[in-house]
């Protein structure tokens, strides 16, 4: 403790032992660095700012492809779904097509055996 009052007890006769227009200079250089420092927190507090809306954007543009990400999946399984039934229909129609090509042979057949008798 006796060393920081000698330190304080001397910077005290130092500053007392400087003119007026030295401890104005002085006290106007600390005075400009604090203003300095002033707007450098400025500064800093801008770029954070920026920097948390550009993190918001972002996130809000990441949440907005995650839900288009979610209906291109939805969107996607209904078009797998719909490209089934369209196979599954196409089927029922391949089927038909045979059935009725069978019914016109046995009619043709019937027709030709009616005719020759």
């Amino acid at each position: 403790m006796q060393k920081t009052s000698k330190k304080k007890k001397g910077s005290k006769k130092k500053y007392a032992s400087l003119s007026k227009e030295e401890k104005d200079q002085l006290f106007k250089y600390y005075q400009d660095k604090k203003d300095e420092v002033i707007k450098e927190r400025y500064k800093w507090l801008l770029d954070i700012t920026d920097i948390s809306n550009s993190i918001d954007s972002f996130q809000e543009k990441e949440w907005e492809l995650r839900k288009l990400s979610d209906k291109i999946n939805e969107f996607q399984v209904a078009l797998s779904e719909a490209n089934m039934d369209l196979i599954s229909e196409r089927k029922k129609i391949l089927n038909y097509i045979h059935e009725i090509e069978s019914y016109r042979r046995k009619l043709f057949n019937k027709f030709i055996i009616n005719i020759k008798i």
